[in-house]
């Protein structure tokens, strides 16, 4: 399986922000090219977890819990634990990929955010966009929480858990440089989002416009990540340099397309549709 890592040709001058931020001893630990490797091996199996495993245990779940007769399982307290820790990580990996974007940006232009993967080999921000695609897989406990606790289980939940798990280890293993962005936003709207989850499952009665508001948020990312998506598609056809492959972004752009659908979809019917027949 041969995989494009990089498309000829920089972006901006020479630059290195490496060293300029701490390293924590797990992150010095980090080797890209070893993990790139490990990527590419497990990526097969990565695609069956997704798209055949997954669906596959969803739907033998939701079966063994109908057949529970009255079976009723809150997981309050692993529930608190799975939503608190999801948001910790989230923070904490916003707090260690924002400031690197937010310098290249101003000090070598927003076109270097986007197209320019340098630093996302070695660098802090590198580390943790691996981290980011590695936890993804992890997240489909959220669809094991909602199967034994019987909740209900929507299609947008379905294909946004099993298609980001795909878009995000593909474009990690050709090397996208998008993902500093796509990165970014997700930790940040995730430390939102799991730190609501958490105030809920402890039994905080939070404000329905709260919910509204990271509903909202949700769809901001969305819509930025397809932006940039789009931008990085434009400097590749223009000829301009931009480290993002053609098969990435034919995976990423109508991927995003449908989640955006699906969330504004889900907004109107959730907070307007309701509202009317309340």
């Amino acid at each position: 399986m041969e995989i494009q890592m990089e498309i000829e040709g920089r972006v901006g001058g020479e630059w290195n922000l490496s060293s300029s931020f701490y390293r924590f001893p797990f992150e010095k630990t980090y080797d890209f090219t070893e993990v790139k490797d490990w990527a590419i091996l497990y990526f097969q199996r990565v695609l069956l977890l997704a798209l055949v495993f997954y669906p596959g245990s969803v739907l033998f779940g939701k079966k063994a819990m109908k057949s529970g007769g009255d079976l009723n399982l809150e997981l309050r307290l692993p529930l608190i634990c799975w939503n608190a820790a999801l948001a910790a990580f989230s923070f904490f990996g916003s707090f260690r990929s924002l400031p690197e974007l937010l310098r290249i940006w101003s000090h070598h232009g927003f076109r270097s955010t986007v197209c320019d993967s340098r630093n996302l080999r070695d660098g802090v921000a590198g580390v943790w966009v691996w981290y980011w695609v590695a936890s993804k897989p992890w997240e489909l406990g959220d669809t094991g929480f909602l199967v034994l606790r019987r909740r209900p289980l929507s299609f947008l939940h379905l294909f946004h858990h099993a298609t980001v798990i795909v878009n995000a280890w593909f474009g990690f293993i050709h090397g996208a440089s998008i993902l500093r962005w796509l990165t970014n936003l997700n930790y940040t709207i995730h430390a939102l989002m799991y730190t609501y989850y958490t105030l809920r499952a402890a039994g905080y009665r939070v404000s329905r416009r709260l919910a509204m508001f990271l509903t909202s948020a949700q769809i901001l990312q969305l819509a930025a990540g397809f932006s940039v998506s789009l931008y990085s598609l434009a400097m590749r056809l223009l000829g301009e340099a931009c480290h993002v492959t053609y098969e990435t972004l034919a995976l990423t752009i109508p991927t995003n397309l449908v989640y955006i659908i699906l969330f504004c979809r889900f907004f109107i019917g959730t907070y307007f549709k309701r509202k009317r027949m309340e």
